[in-house]
């Protein structure tokens, strides 16, 4: 199955780069199922966060989880939030905190979720945390955004024969597990009859959610830890189908004859490995990634009911 449309409508809000995991309709499917997740008392204290937010864009806590993704949010300090970066000899992350920097999508959940639980902070704050945690349960839940700096996470890495799925003119592995294989769940749903438009992005949340088993929100919900969220993702990111690297020696190197990208190359596309997926490459991993979708949003809702429900 091929993407028929293509992700030029995020290209009119959000920057280009490697922070952008799921893209608009993951990260709303994803807060839609956390939303409808939440006992009545956590509901009740998101929906009174919602009633102060003053931008006309962000009319609902689903759309507040895209807003850590407008351009002018993106382009702040929080940027490098959105990601965690390892070593290529890691095949797990062994610490609850970023390797080799300070900030990373690690401690950004630690930190608003501190912020949601804090009494000392003002309700202004509160509503920001809450638009930020519920973008980051998305972003480490996106493989992709647990994996290797010198390739920016696969934005760095050119593919070929992925049809319908193009951002500013190229196509590579970081959009493509963002926004392209997503489209292309959605697509499949339609298809076979049960899926909006793509204009709905409720209902495709709505659809997602009534697809959970009572044994898998179970399961999902008891991995409280964000720390396994990422080493989830940086497994599925290590997985050789995947295409993300090249397992060698211990290492997942960025080619078969490099161990990184070198990134002061000039132009910057020379020395870019270009991928070519064997197969239709969107199929393969589309119940993978409504899979991740359907995780993170258990898992969010069960976060914040943790939080808000006292």
């Amino acid at each position: 199955m091929r993407i028929s449309a293509t992700i030029t409508f995020l290209a009119s809000f959000l920057v280009a780069g490697p922070s952008f995991g799921f893209g608009a309709h993951g990260h709303e499917a994803i807060c839609e199922i956390a939303y409808r997740e939440l006992a009545t008392a956590a509901k009740a204290k998101v929906d009174a966060l919602m009633a102060m937010e003053t931008n006309p864009q962000i009319p609902t806590f689903r759309d507040a989880c895209v807003w850590p993704d407008f351009r002018e949010v993106a382009t702040n300090l929080r940027r490098s939030e959105h990601f965690v970066n390892a070593p290529r000899t890691w095949e797990t992350i062994p610490f609850n905190r970023c390797p080799g920097t300070e900030r990373c999508v690690l401690s950004a959940i630690a930190d608003d979720f501190a912020i949601l639980r804090s009494d000392l902070a003002s309700p202004a704050e509160t509503l920001i945390a809450l638009k930020f945690l519920g973008h980051w349960v998305g972003d480490i839940h996106q493989p992709l955004h647990v994996s290797f700096a010198d390739d920016r996470g696969g934005n760095d890495i050119l593919v070929e024969g992925v049809q319908g799925c193009s951002f500013n003119g190229e196509t590579n592995l970081h959009s493509v597990w963002d926004t392209c294989i997503v489209g292309d769940v959605m697509q499949g749903l339609r298809a076979a009859g049960v899926a909006p438009d793509d204009d709905d992005r409720e209902a495709f949340g709505v659809l997602l959610r009534g697809q959970i088993t009572d044994v898998e929100r179970a399961q999902w919900a008891a991995v409280t830890s964000p720390l396994d969220w990422a080493n989830e993702s940086l497994a599925i990111a290590w997985r050789p189908e995947v295409g993300y690297c090249i397992q060698k020696e211990g290492h997942c190197d960025y080619s078969a004859d490099r161990r990184e990208l070198e990134r002061t190359l000039v132009p910057p596309a020379l020395g870019k490995r270009v991928f070519t997926p064997s197969g239709d490459y969107e199929d393969q991993f589309g119940a993978l990634v409504a899979q991740r979708l359907k995780m993170a949003g258990v898992r969010l809702g069960a976060l914040l009911n943790r939080m808000l429900a006292d």
